[in-house]
């Protein structure tokens, strides 16, 4: 049915999915952008904080698998490690769990085979000298013992386990307190990018990060100075990218000790609402990326009509974000297809009908991403 559409997938996705990273629509200014910010991280090779913020709905997730994808892709001397700030961390503590839960262990370990390799006990390595557990809790995760591997993967996302099973990994204490996460953290990030060249770098994207701003005034301290102190102590090989889903760059003061802004890159990335013709664009860019030859409409299955009635409908009631568009769209395709099917183009008459449906306005919220 989709190769009847001329479309090789289903092109809109209102939800965040890994699978579509690759596709970035309109928006050339925030894509040239956000490709300068990667390529500044990997020029140099010291560590940088950047802050990026959107209202709901600009599309900043998709955003940060886009750039986890170019990492992969493109800036291979980027690591990323995608997380989100959890929803009332207690302290730094909490935010650990979160970032060590999302690294690549295949890789740490990969790193840790190459710094070990000529050595007896790996753990006396330099690299761990503030926190030898690490090492040989990582040592752990290699195990055919599932319980042993799983006990290592508990203990390094800072999961409270028995004493008698500290002794199965070789490790002396538990993660306790946010001196021992950013020790443990600090090693970790060294080590996904040790041997790997002079200008790699860990990024370190922390979604929703505005979340800090709802928390007491003593977790929400604990949360900046541990992210302080983690970023002090890697002066070279780290890139932080903090993310906040609202609009206005003054309410940073707020989220942000002054210690933590003062330390933050100039080059920020921001999602502004898009303009009427920048809506257009995005929608047929979208397309363009889902075809399976070539459009003489670069609208369609969509008449140009009928998509500028979508887009003044949606810029006639609220803002104009990708994802109020995909919603749109998406919406008006699916009911049109489901009535009609796959053959036709759809006309601004056919559009009117289905922007009728009082499901739209169940669907388009603002409110924020869980």
């Amino acid at each position: 049915m989709y190769e009847q559409l001329n479309l090789r997938e289903w092109p809109f996705h209102v939800t965040p999915d890994r699978e579509f990273a690759a596709v970035w629509a309109g928006r050339k200014t925030t894509q040239q952008q956000i490709e300068r910010l990667l390529r500044g991280m990997a020029l140099v090779p010291a560590s940088s904080l950047h802050l990026f913020w959107a209202d709901f709905g600009m599309g900043k997730t998709h955003t940060l698998f886009h750039i986890e994808h170019l990492c992969k892709t493109k800036f291979r001397d980027l690591v990323p490690v995608y997380t989100m700030l959890p929803k009332q961390p207690k302290g730094f503590t909490d935010l650990y769990r979160a970032i060590a839960a999302a690294l690549p262990y295949d890789l740490l370990r990969e790193r840790l085979v190459d710094v070990g390799r000529d050595m007896h006990d790996v753990s006396s390595h330099v690299l761990f000298t503030d926190f030898p557990d690490v090492a040989n809790a990582l040592l752990s995760t290699f195990s055919q013992d599932a319980r042993k591997a799983n006990l290592a993967r508990q203990w390094l996302t800072a999961q409270r386990i028995r004493q008698r099973d500290l002794a199965i990994l070789d490790v002396t204490r538990n993660i306790r307190s946010p001196e021992d996460a950013v020790a443990a953290l600090t090693i970790l990030t060294r080590l996904l990018t040790s041997g790997a060249g002079r200008h790699a770098k860990a990024l370190v994207m922390v979604d929703e990060f505005q979340r800090v701003g709802e928390l007491p005034a003593r977790a929400r301290q604990q949360v900046n100075v541990g992210l302080h102190t983690y970023f002090n102590a890697n002066p070279h090989g780290l890139g932080l990218l903090l993310t906040f889903s609202f609009g206005r760059q003054d309410n940073l003061t707020f989220m942000l000790t002054p210690e933590l802004i003062s330390r933050a890159s100039p080059q920020t990335v921001a999602l502004d609402r898009l303009t009427s013709a920048e809506a257009i664009e995005f929608v047929a860019d979208l397309f363009s990326q889902f075809r399976c030859t070539p459009a003489s409409n670069p609208l369609s299955p969509f008449s140009a009509p009928a998509a500028e009635k979508i887009v003044r409908f949606i810029s006639d009631h609220k803002a104009l974000t990708p994802r109020r568009l995909m919603l749109y769209f998406d919406h008006v395709l699916r009911e049109y297809v489901l009535d009609h099917g796959p053959d036709g183009e759809i006309a601004a008459e056919d559009a009117g009908v289905y922007l009728s449906s009082p499901e739209l306005g169940a669907l388009d919220t603002d409110a924020p991403e869980s």
